[in-house]
């Protein structure tokens, strides 16, 4: 019992963030999807970086 009074208080502390979801529902993809292109980019910089300059 107690791991569901646990649960009941994190649902009651987050209940705002968790009900706002359903009055304005944006999705996180796309930023996540951008973020991973940057990321991508940045190590293939890095490694054309240490190519072009180890020699």
């Amino acid at each position: 019992m107690p791991i569901l009074v646990k649960f009941a208080k994190t649902l009651s502390t987050h209940k705002f963030g968790l009900l706002s979801f359903y009055d304005y529902p944006i999705s996180k993809g796309p930023l996540k999807g951008a973020n991973n292109k940057i990321k991508t980019l940045q190590k293939k910089l890095m490694a054309l970086e240490t190519t072009c300059f180890s020699n």
